[in-house]
């Protein structure tokens, strides 16, 4: 094969590679926007659930969930199982360990089995790991669920009584933090989205025993913290399949036109070659025809 019938090959190849990394990083900008639009739901919904904390006066529950029986803290790490987010899911745990030793926590609750198989290697002789993972295959909502019922059994065990999450969080399509949120103590988190309001509810009058709402209103508060999460999570990684399919969408346009230059000078060289072969056997033709 000539040279440039292989910078041809090489060529067309890359072409071919090119549209296909643009098409996958139009899937997955398109994916990134239709996740933040479902993100949105839980959102509204958690303003609303808010809204009913406003309503009735719960200061009187004693239940463990608002008002726990132990200082100790837990940190909860929310990962990323995708093949892109391997940067990120370092970021997090390191993150993590920082939030372990300023909340002196010893129980770490991992959600994703790639980074939770890492620092349950690496720490499980150190300190409590759990993970909850293969969320493909599960489902995030199951896993969420999972996570959410280890949780809620620490805290009335008394085994823990604060829990900090830290959790990837992606700005917009091309930047992503890691960052955190206290779940636990509820009490305290729901009085300050109230002091962070000024507008005036109805109060309503609660008739049932109000230990039994607390424990299932916190489990459904949880449940959808703990969703939310994850979901933050699926989120920053169509954000990094983005901005990595970016660089190689970058990267393959640069070589493809260095190739381009190589194709066009070699049959240029090709086209100068064939001229000069042609002269040259004209001229032996014309001297042989002299003699």
């Amino acid at each position: 094969m000539g040279k440039t019938k292989r910078l041809k090959v090489d060529y067309d190849d890359t072409s071919e590679i090119l549209e296909l990394v643009q098409i996958l990083k139009d899937i997955a900008s398109n994916m990134f926007y239709h996740s933040a639009k479902s993100k949105q739901i839980l959102v509204d919904f958690m303003s609303y659930f808010i809204d009913f904390f406003k309503m009735a006066n719960f200061s009187g529950a004693q239940h463990l969930l608002v008002k726990p029986a132990t200082d100790k803290a837990a940190v909860l790490v929310i990962s990323s199982e995708s093949a892109f987010m391997g940067d990120m899911n370092g970021r997090m745990v390191r993150a993590a360990l920082a939030e372990c030793e300023k909340n002196s926590a010893e129980e770490m609750i991992v959600v994703g089995h790639k980074a939770g198989d890492k620092l349950k290697m690496q720490f499980g002789k150190r300190m409590r790991v759990e993970v909850f993972g293969h969320i493909q295959e599960k489902g995030l909502y199951k896993v969420s669920i999972e996570a959410k019922e280890h949780l809620i059994q620490r805290v009335m065990t008394k085994e823990v009584g604060k829990i900090i999450a830290v959790y990837p969080f992606a700005f917009n399509i091309n930047l992503i933090k890691p960052k955190t949120a206290t779940l636990f103590p509820y009490g305290d988190i729901l009085l300050q989205h109230m002091e962070q309001s000024e507008e005036k509810i109805e109060t309503v009058i609660v008739e049932s025993d109000v230990n039994l709402i607390i424990g299932y209103l916190s489990s459904v508060w949880l449940t959808c913290r703990i969703y939310e999460l994850p979901m933050n999570a699926q989120l920053s990684g169509y954000a990094a399949q983005v901005q990595q399919l970016e660089a190689a969408e970058d990267r393959l346009k640069k070589e493809k036109a260095i190739l381009g230059v190589l194709v066009r000078k070699s049959r240029k060289a090709d086209i100068s070659k064939g001229i000069s072969e042609t002269f040259s056997a004209g001229m032996v033709r014309a001297g042989g025809k002299g003699g």
